[in-house]
Formats: C-alpha cells, sequence, structure tokens
C-alpha cells in the first residue's frame, strides 16, 4: 500500500511563502510520481518556465524582484539544521548552512554563506549528511533531499574550500557564483554507502566562479 503527497504555496503575512504538504489517504492503487515537483498556487512569474525550453539568466533565475528579503541569521554562525520539513521563505540568510535533516527547503532566498576562512572542504550549503536520504525510496527517490527555488547563492567570504552547494540536492531556479564549485556532486559523510551524491538541477544558473587553487 502505498500513498502519495501534494504540495502547495501560500502567501501569508510577510511576504513568506509556505509549503503546505496534503497526503492522500493509501491506496492498493495508488502510485506516487517518483519525482514529484512541488507546485506553486501563489503569483511566482517563473511558474510557466519549463527548464530545458529557456536559457537561465539573471532575469529568471535567484530571488524575485519585488519580494522583500527579510535578514536572518545576521551574526552569520554556521546553521546547523536539524528539524526535519524545516522551510526557510523570503529570508537573506547569513552563515553557512550545515543540512542534516531531510525536506528542508529554501524559496527564494537569498544565502551568503560565512564570514570565516574554511579550514577544510566547505559550502554555502553543505547537504552531504546521509540523514537527508532517510525519506528516499525507489518509488520516492527525491522525497526529502534539500530543495532549493528561486535562490540566489554566492559566497561573501569566497575561498577555494567553499562551493555553492556540496552533497544531495533539488536544484531549481538558483542564481550561484563567486564560489569554488558551483555545485559539489559528491558527499565525503563516512556514514554513507556511496561517495555520489543524488542531485537535480533544473534552470539555473552558475557563473562567474573562483579559480580554484590558493
Amino acid at each position: 500500500m502505498t500513498g502519495s503527497d501534494a504540495y502547495t504555496y501560500a502567501q501569508t503575512a510577510g511576504n513568506v511563502w509556505a509549503r503546505r504538504k496534503t497526503t492522500t489517504t493509501p491506496t492498493a492503487t495508488t502510485t506516487p510520481d517518483p519525482t514529484p515537483a512541488p507546485t506553486s498556487t501563489g503569483t511566482n512569474p517563473r511558474d510557466a518556465l519549463v527548464s530545458g525550453t529557456y536559457k537561465p539568466d539573471a532575469t529568471n533565475t535567484g530571488v524575485i524582484a519585488g519580494i522583500t528579503l527579510t535578514p536572518y541569521n545576521t551574526g552569520g554562525a554556521v546553521l546547523n539544521i536539524t528539524t526535519a520539513d524545516t522551510i526557510f521563505a523570503n529570508l537573506d540568510i547569513y552563515g553557512d548552512l550545515n543540512i542534516q535533516a531531510p525536506g528542508v527547503q529554501f524559496i527564494n532566498c537569498r544565502l551568503r554563506g560565512g564570514t570565516n576562512w574554511p579550514t577544510g572542504q566547505d559550502a554555502v550549503a553543505d547537504c552531504r549528511s546521509a540523514t537527508v536520504l532517510s525519506r528516499v525510496t525507489d518509488i520516492a527517490p527525491w522525497d526529502g533531499v534539500p530543495y532549493f527555488e528561486d535562490c540566489t547563492i554566492y559566497a561573501q567570504r569566497p575561498s577555494y574550500y567553499r562551493d555553492g552547494i556540496d552533497g544531495h540536492a533539488w536544484v531549481k531556479r538558483c542564481n550561484i557564483y563567486n564560489t569554488n564549485d558551483g555545485i559539489g556532486s559528491y558527499n565525503t559523510d563516512t556514514s554513507s554507502t556511496t561517495k555520489g551524491s543524488r542531485l537535480k538541477v533544473e534552470g539555473s544558473w552558475i557563473h562567474e566562479l573562483i579559480y580554484w587553487a590558493p
């Protein structure tokens, strides 16, 4: 017996887009979409864009013009995200992100990264933890994978150690620049059975990367 999950977005007070989950009653004949995509019911002007039919650029990736972003974690400390299904929407986020739970989402956010100089491999958004894959199955291969939509991701203090996103992620319409690798498609979590990553990138603009060597 299997069920399926549906998602909608609704704009709430403070320009925050809340992603709501509606679970259908499981039945013996229901087969979930193997790669269910979130659907928007708000007024996102990019909803009609179909990845692969246009060229990503500054006008159709990253944070959406006209929506005010709320400063978050302005002290710049590393954000260790350990609560499942945490949603960050319409935020200007300071500090590197260490994502260690499934279902974490970033919708229309600016991710600046940390101000420290990393001493080892790092990323603005580190998604290498095996815990983010705890919901993944053969019929739901993207369930719980960290999700980034309409985000601007850059390193405010660039380093040859600091990538944009590392590890497992679903990246949609994001603008990534001023990092070492835009996206590092690998993981170094010793609890993982593979050193590869579960990664999907759609309609994103990755550009102006820094020189790798010190």
